[in-house]
């Protein structure tokens, strides 16, 4: 091949690469964003309305017991926090990983 030839050829895969790459950070960014969207307290609890009480309920719960700590409190606390979790887990699984083609 000419040095013309494999230098333009070079530099049109360089430029798809670039493309490709800009296309890649775009695609990453818009699904960062929803997720991000997605663990906002107020959007948590906005898809969750049963969430509100419950947490309400949890707060009094270890608002209004007795100063001695007591195991109960910690199980509910990480059942509450894992419930948390487990929602808003399923909800950004539920098709945001697909990939377009």
């Amino acid at each position: 091949m000419e040095p013309s030839n494999e230098a333009a050829r070079v530099q049109q895969e360089l430029e798809q690469a670039h493309s490709d790459l800009r296309e890649t950070l775009e695609q990453v960014n818009h699904k960062v964003e929803e997720v991000e969207a997605r663990l906002q307290p107020q959007a948590i609890i906005r898809r969750n309305p049963a969430a509100l009480p419950l947490l309400a309920g949890l707060i009094g719960f270890l608002a209004g017991s007795d100063s001695h700590p007591r195991p109960l409190r910690w199980v509910a606390l990480g059942v509450a926090l894992g419930a948390a979790l487990t929602a808003a887990h399923q909800r950004i699984g539920n098709g945001s990983n697909r990939t377009k083609d």
